[in-house]
């Protein structure tokens, strides 16, 4: 009769021992889930880090080149500035020539007269 209790105490305890172990593993596969989400969101962060850090680059490498571009294009308004000038500079000592020109011919034309 002892020993039939005892084989009974036994089979309640592997009862028990068995619910633990189940609870233990549910526990346990939430924990991982746990871990995992957040081990996830780490990496989704990098990874966002990462594209936003390779979008800052684009964008920097673009205002470099734009501001280069807008250096030549002062440049070269500078230099379109200073072609106009000296044209206008050339038409009007042309003008000035043929004035003096014309102011000739007038004078010439006025001694053969008188």
């Amino acid at each position: 009769d002892s020993l039939r209790n005892q084989v009974s105490l036994l089979e309640q305890d592997i009862v028990q021992t068995t619910e633990i172990v189940k609870q233990l593993k549910h526990d346990l596969t939430l924990k991982e889930r746990v871990i995992r989400f957040y081990s996830d969101m780490e990496e989704n962060d990098a990874q966002a880090s990462e594209a936003n850090d390779l979008g800052v680059r684009h964008f920097e490498q673009k205002i470099r080149n734009l501001e280069y571009e807008n250096e030549e294009l002062r440049a070269e308004a500078l230099q379109l500035k200073l072609d106009a000038e000296n044209y206008e500079n050339q038409e009007q000592s042309i003008v000035d020539n043929f004035v003096n020109a014309l102011a000739n011919a007038n004078a010439e034309i006025d001694d053969d007269l008188s």
